[in-house]
């Protein structure tokens, strides 16, 4: 006799981003009052309102931390010289999608953003709702993420499915890049062998250093 499928009492989903990541979630009952992470802050810094995309694992290859708490465990690792066989990965999203990561594809989707901006636009007013439900319908959805600003191009379908009808295009031009180039700043005024110097002897200063440089271009 064959066990019965027991019905999914909420949907979640978990958006690993090149930097940092969140997760939402709905019941069944009211699929459209969606619950999202609102107050995952640093450990170390205690102002970052999210989750870094970072995670240790051990000299076994176990996970033991994710987020700040990996950076933050890692740092004070390093400074008593006790990190030898820790690992820690910072920005492997592409990797993860790439290898599906063994996801189980009866129960878990994968899903651009692009899509899942428009599917939620929708849901925000009448007045955007009425502006993307007509057949026919096109817009453009701009992406500005970590890693990339991405641009896509979409239409309506008959049924209500979408369409993309222009190649997505980007490029390296997200929040990262802005990164990068202050440390190459940083260099220019402290030199290239002090900044080096920071990142691999006082791990934890450097962390400290590039989450308070977050925070404020956040207020950007």
């Amino acid at each position: 006799m064959e066990a019965k499928t027991k019905p999914h009492l909420l949907v979640t989903a978990f958006d690993f981003g090149t930097t940092y990541s969140g997760y939402a979630f709905s019941f069944q009952d009211d699929r459209l009052k969606v619950q999202t992470n609102q107050t995952w802050y640093s450990g170390g810094t205690g102002k970052m309102i999210s989750l870094k995309t970072s995670v240790l694992l051990n000299p076994e290859g176990e996970l033991d931390s994710f987020g700040f708490e990996a950076e933050d465990n890692y740092a004070s690792k390093t400074e008593d010289d006790e990190h030898e066989g820790w690992r820690l990965f910072r920005r492997f999203k592409m990797v993860l999608h790439n290898n599906k990561a063994g996801l189980d594809e009866n129960r878990i989707t994968l899903a651009l953003k692009p899509e899942s901006a428009s599917n939620w636009c929708e849901t925000l007013d009448v007045d955007t709702k009425a502006a993307l439900a007509g057949t026919g319908t096109q817009y453009m959805v701009i992406d500005l993420g970590g890693g990339t600003a991405d641009i896509s191009i979409h239409k309506k379908s008959q049924g209500g499915t979408l369409k993309g009808i222009h190649q997505p295009t980007g490029g390296p031009w997200g929040g990262i890049y802005i990164d990068v180039s202050n440390i190459k700043f940083l260099e220019l005024v402290f030199g290239e062998k002090a900044i080096t110097a920071l990142k691999t002897e006082e791990i934890a200063d450097y962390f400290d250093v590039i989450r308070e440089f977050e925070t404020k271009k956040r207020t950007f």
